[in-house]
C-alpha cells in the first residue's frame, strides 16, 4: 500500500489530506487496521531446505552472468570505437543484473511476523487507550518490517481534540468552555484561562501522555529488525508534529508561528540529527508567514527523503525546496 492512515482519534474535523480534493479519515479500530494489512498475509519464513534450494538456483544464475560478463569484456578489444561503446552499455546492463541477483535471496534476519489480531475490544473507551496504543505500535512496527507499506501516518489527537484518556491519568474535569464542551478532555481545557492551575495540570498530563506514546513507538522500532537485520529505526524517520504552537506567554492558543517538530531516526544517514534548530518565530504576521514557509520546507525535506525528488513544494506558501538547515 502507498500509505496507511491510523489514529487514536479519527472522527469529525480530522482527515489527513492526500491532495487538494482527497482526504483520508484515520482508521481508529486496531482490528480493522490489522485486517487491512494482515488478514491474508503469509509470513515470509523459509525452511532450511527451501533456502538452500533458492541459494543454489541463484548461484547458477550468477555463474552464467559471470561467464557472459567475462566474454563481453574480452570482445571490446576487437571492436571499433562506436561498437565498443554499444558493447560497453550492454556489459554495464549485465553487471547491474548480476548485482541484483546477489541481493535476491530473501532475508532471514527480519523481525517480520504476522501479528495477532487485536480483536473486537472496546477500543472507543478511553479506559482502553494504553492497550489501543500498544496494539497500534505493534502494527506499525510489523507493517514496516514486512514492507507492506513504507509510509504510516498516525494521529494521536484530532483537530479540536476532544479525546479523553484513562481515568488513571487523573485529568481534572473542565467546566464548560467558550467552545461549548467540558469534562476531562483535551480540547475544553485549552479554552480555559491560563491562570487556572487545573488547566496547566491537565495540559501537562495530556502532553506527557502523547510524549510517552511516541517514545514507546520509538522503542518498538528500535527493537524491531529490518530486512538487513538492523534496527528498523536506522532506516526509518519519525516526524512528530503539532498543528498549533506559539511563543511563551501568548494568550492565543491558535498561533502557528512556532509549531514544534521532532524528527527522530537517521533515515540511513539522510538527516543530520541530534540538534535543536530554531526557525523564525514571534507574535507578528511576518514571522507567522515565515514559520509556515519553514514548515513547508521541512515537509519537502521528508518527502524527498522518501525518494520523491520531483515534489519540491507543499501547500500555498510560495517556497520551494527542502529546509537547508535540516540537511546541513
Amino acid at each position: 500500500m502507498r500509505q496507511v492512515v491510523w489514529g487514536l482519534e479519527g472522527a469529525g474535523l480530522s482527515p489527513f489530506w492526500a491532495d487538494a480534493n482527497r482526504s483520508q479519515v484515520p482508521i481508529t479500530h486496531p482490528s480493522q487496521a490489522w485486517a487491512a494489512m494482515f488478514s491474508t498475509f503469509i509470513s515470509p519464513g523459509m525452511t532450511p531446505a527451501e533456502r538452500l534450494k533458492a541459494a543454489q538456483a541463484l548461484a547458477r544464475r550468477k555463474s552464467v552472468l559471470d561467464f557472459v560478463n567475462r566474454d563481453c569484456a574480452a570482445l571490446k578489444s576487437a571492436l571499433g570505437a562506436a561498437d565498443a561503446r554499444r558493447l560497453d552499455d550492454h556489459c554495464t546492463t549485465l553487471r547491474s543484473i548480476e548485482q541484483r541477483v546477489q541481493t535476491m535471496m530473501p532475508p532471514d534476519q527480519s523481525s517480520c511476523v504476522k501479528p495477532v489480531d487485536p480483536g473486537p475490544g472496546d477500543w472507543a473507551n478511553p479506559e482502553q487507550v494504553d492497550e489501543k496504543m500498544s496494539a497500534f505500535n505493534e502494527l506499525i512496527a510489523m507493517t514496516l518490517a514486512c514492507e507492506l507499506t513504507h509510509v504510516v501516518a498516525f494521529q494521536l489527537g484530532s483537530q479540536a481534540a476532544r479525546n479523553r484518556i484513562a481515568s488513571s491519568y487523573g485529568v481534572p474535569s473542565s467546566p464548560v468552555a467558550d467552545s461549548g464542551d467540558s469534562g476531562p478532555a483535551h480540547h475544553p481545557w485549552t479554552h480555559q484561562p491560563m491562570t487556572d492551575p487545573n488547566m496547566n495540570a491537565a495540559m501537562r498530563i495530556f502532553t506527557t501522555f502523547y510524549s510517552n506514546q511516541v517514545a514507546a513507538l520509538i522503542d518498538r522500532l528500535k527493537a524491531t529488525r529490518d530486512a538487513s537485520g538492523k534496527p528498523l529505526l536506522d532506516s526509518t524517520v519519525v516526524l512528530w508534529l503539532s498543528e498549533l504552537g506559539g511563543v511563551e506567554g501568548n494568550t492565543d492558543a491558535h498561533l502557528t508561528s512556532m509549531v514544534p517538530a521532532v524528527l527522530i531516526g537517521r533515515g540511513q544517514g539522510f538527516f543530520n540529527v541530534g540538534r535543536y534548530l530554531r526557525g523564525s518565530s514571534a507574535v507578528n504576521a511576518a514571522a507567522e508567514a515565515e514559520g509556515g514557509r519553514e514548515m513547508a520546507r521541512l515537509l519537502v525535506s521528508v518527502i524527498q527523503y522518501m525518494g520523491l525528488y520531483d515534489v519540491n513544494s507543499v501547500g500555498l506558501t510560495g517556497v520551494t525546496g527542502p529546509w537547508p538547515a535540516l540537511l546541513a
